[in-house]
């Protein structure tokens, strides 16, 4: 099998107005654009405090430790102190490592925001690709993304797509759970949505969103904040811990996690996944569930490199289809790519490099969607 004809029948596949078609977004396209990835993220951070309990946590870590493990110690460290005070020593007390927790918070936040200096080119051409295919889909397109920076709303916006995100209003967009769930729990067609508008879920929550909460702290509303001088102490992300699948129990992340096994789920379906790497269980959970039950439904993922956990999830499961650079995961079989002698079409030499497929860098996969599948009928001729 070689990586041209892929290309050309993924394209078929992308062409058909009648299945439903998502897509589900991870890190790796933020990582595309000039916004720091897990390790990037980790020492920027690091290099950016001086503090003695973080320095601590981090000498008892792993050498190629991350943010996320090194929040992960940050809380278990205060939930011990918490219980008992016997392990309360020095410095090592709940305030203070409250205080810190919510630094480094603090600080992936400021890393994520949305900068003129970050290259929307990808996200550009992937918002212009939805937004006219969008326009032949008998359903909405809907997009699920971990990320929570706001590079797919502005991209959107600039294209000038139409989408719901799960918030309605203008001075102060709020978090609408009847309009989310209008199809998955509500069967009242007052709230149903027109199926030309594109739908975003933020599954980890946005740099842009906060929480209102009554004198008891109970959260009383949910709103999507554009001031980025706003106060950041209530805002509504996910950040990498251990907690997080804990979060995801939780309002508005539950919903939208809803969404997500209610697209898979029903009907001829098609997800094409960009730039996650299956490391978060509650995702998998929903993910590996949905591909069994739904034999209609199929889900094409592009990433860089395939682990043995990817290998095995698509051993097991025949409508997961798993493209790298070197091989192909597909109907459980692992292949790796033939050479290919000559290709006249220059789009495809730039997706078919070197005998290789470049569709798991999410610049590459926007402009194969934008200059090779087109939104043109003429285009899947």
């Amino acid at each position: 099998m070689d990586p041209y004809n892929t290309a050309r029948e993924i394209r078929d596949q992308l062409s058909s107005g009648k299945r439903r078609l998502g897509f589900f977004l991870g890190a790796g396209c933020s990582m595309a654009a000039g916004l720091p990835g897990i390790s990037k993220l980790t020492s920027d951070i690091v290099s950016s405090m001086d503090n003695e309990i973080l320095s601590n946590v981090i000498s008892e870590l792993e050498q190629d430790c991350n943010i996320e493990d090194i929040l992960n110690r940050i809380r278990m460290l205060k939930e011990v102190v918490l219980v008992s005070s016997k392990w309360t020593k020095g410095d090592l007390d709940p305030s203070k490592l409250t205080d810190l927790d919510n630094e480094i918070c603090s600080k992936i936040r400021d890393e994520v925001k949305y900068s003129n200096n970050l290259d929307m080119e990808s996200y550009r051409k992937f918002a212009e690709w939805i937004k006219h295919t969008q326009a032949d889909c008998q359903t909405s397109i809907e997009i699920f993304t971990t990320n929570y920076d706001i590079l797919l709303d502005k991209s959107l916006d600039i294209a000038c797509c139409p989408y719901f995100d799960g918030y309605i209003g203008t001075v102060e967009p709020y978090f609408d759970l009847s309009l989310v769930e209008a199809d998955t729990i509500i069967n009242d067609p007052r709230y149903k949505l027109p199926s030309g508008i594109v739908k975003l879920w933020k599954m980890h929550g946005s740099v842009n969103w906060k929480s209102v909460t009554d004198k008891k702290g109970i959260i009383t509303r949910i709103l999507r904040d554009n001031d980025s001088n706003s106060d950041k102490a209530n805002n509504l992300m996910i950040f990498p811990s251990r907690d997080k699948y804990a979060y995801s129990r939780k309002l508005p992340y539950l919903a939208l996690l809803d969404r997500l096994k209610y697209f898979l789920s029903n009907g001829e379906t098609l997800l094409i996944v960009s730039g996650y790497s299956f490391s978060d269980e509650h995702i998998n959970d929903i993910i590996l569930q949905s591909l069994q039950k739904n034999p209609r439904l199929s889900i094409s993922a592009f990433m860089y490199e395939v682990d043995d956990n990817v290998k095995e999830f698509s051993e097991k499961h025949r409508n997961l289809s798993i493209y790298s650079e070197n091989m192909a995961i597909l109907g459980g079989f692992e292949t790796e790519w033939e050479s290919i002698d000559s290709l006249e079409d220059s789009i495809l030499i730039s997706i078919c490099s070197d005998n290789k497929l470049l569709l798991g860098d999410f610049a590459v996969l926007s402009m194969y969607l934008y200059d090779f599948v087109g939104w043109n009928q003429g285009a899947y001729l």
